[in-house]
């Protein structure tokens, strides 16, 4: 697994540890190249991971989320979920910028995710296996639906 970190110094972290590990044989587009068109490995959870590993993390994303709060949140906004999940159908892949907040209930935060309901909702649904990041446009990712 290789950690995604938006901060970017020198160089985004995944290519930095793949780099310490590989040295020149390693070039950032092969990360890229594995995640948006070979698909031999996924983002989730800010990790990037082996794609034979998958089947791993759908196994719990049906019994997702753990915490009552987030279960409360989804449950009011199942709308709002709908919603996002049309969308994407529809003209996905997309950013979160892209996808309009029908969010009937504000996720309440004190730290870094405070009233941005759609990127918190898209968090949850690529928890639940429901969608996955298509790509990245710099640091911003581009989601659609996990079946494309």
């Amino acid at each position: 697994m290789l950690q995604l970190d938006p901060t970017a110094a020198i160089a985004p972290s995944a290519d930095l540890v793949a780099w310490s590990r590989l040295g020149a044989l390693y070039d950032p587009a092969h990360l890229k190249q594995a995640l948006e068109d070979d698909r031999s490995l996924f983002e989730l959870n800010a990790l990037v991971r082996p794609t034979d590993d998958l089947g791993l993390y759908l196994a719990g994303a049906s019994d997702w989320p753990p915490y009552e709060r987030h279960r409360k949140w989804l449950e009011d906004n199942d709308s709002f979920r709908r919603d996002v999940l049309d969308r994407l159908a529809e003209s996905g892949p997309l950013t979160s910028r892209d996808i309009p907040d029908t969010c009937v209930a504000s996720w309440g935060s004190t730290g870094w995710t405070n009233n941005r309901n759609v990127t918190q909702m898209l968090e949850f649904l690529s928890m639940r296996g429901e969608v996955a990041i298509a790509g990245r446009v710099g640091r911003e990712r581009i989601w659609h639906l996990a079946e494309h």
